[in-house]
């Protein structure tokens, strides 16, 4: 997972060893999981933090272009690689801290996908059919509080997706942990506003920026596309397939 900074002008210091350096430019960072989680400057290959997790870790970016959230055994870690851009009138500022977890976690059994759109970032916890969102300006100091979090439940537990659209309704997948095959717009309220059960096996998202919303989902006999407030099936001349 890479970055290259965030545009929000905040910081994120969880201690004092953690203190801003203004620089020339920014080196985008990566971010590895291999054992452990280190990350490093892409531009020259220096492991700038190796931070010591056991277990199963798996990156996503959080949205911001400055956090990294963490499966992990205890959730969603929230990782700074420490790259902050500060607008200022017509120009930037570029400052660096040292990478490393912010200290805030966001509690989730089997933590799986995380998807991004429309200013918003969705949490899928597949033990419990937990869905939680967040702003991402609440990303701004590294932490996310209570407040700062809503959630809702799937119908039962299974390895979910769920993408925030820009009208505040939600597109999630639905089923049970041997078997999915629907894709369901919800509402505020959790109303469901319309659906699709043409995915067997639903997977993973993709998303496309532009006017309106636009996802697209892997399913077993061809993707299904979300547009223009409806769902749409994608032929596809193989009798299988993963997309």
């Amino acid at each position: 997972t890479a970055s290259t900074g965030s545009s929000t002008g905040a910081t994120s210091t969880s201690g004092s060893e953690y203190k801003e350096v203004e620089v020339s430019d920014l080196e985008p960072r990566a971010a590895i999981a291999s054992g452990d989680v280190q990350v490093l400057d892409t531009a020259t290959g220096e492991v700038l933090a190796d931070i010591k997790k056991e277990g199963f870790l798996r990156l996503n970016p959080a949205g911001d272009g400055r956090h990294v959230l963490v499966s992990s055994s205890e959730g969603f870690e929230v990782l700074d690689l420490g790259l902050i851009v500060k607008p200022h009138g017509d120009h930037n500022h570029y400052y660096e801290v040292a990478p490393h977890l912010s200290g805030s976690v966001v509690a989730a059994e089997h933590p799986g996908h995380v998807v991004t759109h429309a200013g918003r970032t969705a949490l899928v916890a597949d033990g419990t059919g937990t869905v939680t969102t967040f702003s991402l300006a609440a990303l701004d100091d590294g932490q996310l509080a209570k407040n700062e979090l809503t959630s809702f439940h799937t119908s039962s537990p299974h390895h979910g997706v769920a993408v925030p659209l820009t009208n505040g309704n939600w597109l999630v997948a639905d089923g049970i942990e041997d078997e999915r095959h629907t894709i369901q717009e919800r509402d505020a309220s959790s109303t469901v506003v319309t659906e699709t059960t043409d995915c067997p096996g639903v997977q993973g998202e993709a998303t496309a920026k532009g006017d309106g919303d636009v996802a697209s989902f892997g399913c077993e006999n061809g993707p299904v596309a979300y547009s223009g407030g409806g769902f749409h099936k994608v032929s596809v001349p193989a009798e299988y397939q993963r997309s």
